[in-house]
């Protein structure tokens, strides 16, 4: 399995709108950076969705995730609140 990092600007604009708005475990409201993967092969079951928590969690320090799909494939966005580092992230447009 391979993550490689996209930019926004690569992406359908629906896609790329819906980014984090707040944390929900301390309230912030300011700017939450995120990471947006484009993973290949795309994830079919449980046993990938374990070994791409696990790649997620080694590699980069996140413990969740949020996903989509576009014509890229399968887009995995990540994030933590740079006030209090949980990934309990309210995400919107």
């Amino acid at each position: 399995m391979e993550l490689r990092e996209i930019d926004p600007s690569k992406l359908p604009e629906e896609i790329a709108d819906f980014a984090p708005i707040g944390c929900m475990d301390c309230g912030f409201e300011g700017y939450i950076p995120r990471k947006l993967f484009l993973v290949k092969p795309e994830v079919t079951n449980e046993k990938e969705y374990a070994e791409l928590r696990l790649l997620l969690k080694n590699k980069f320090g996140y413990n969740s995730f949020s996903e989509c799909h576009c014509e890229l494939g399968m887009i995995v966005s990540v994030s933590k609140c740079p006030k209090c580092g949980s990934e309990s992230i309210f995400k919107d447009f």
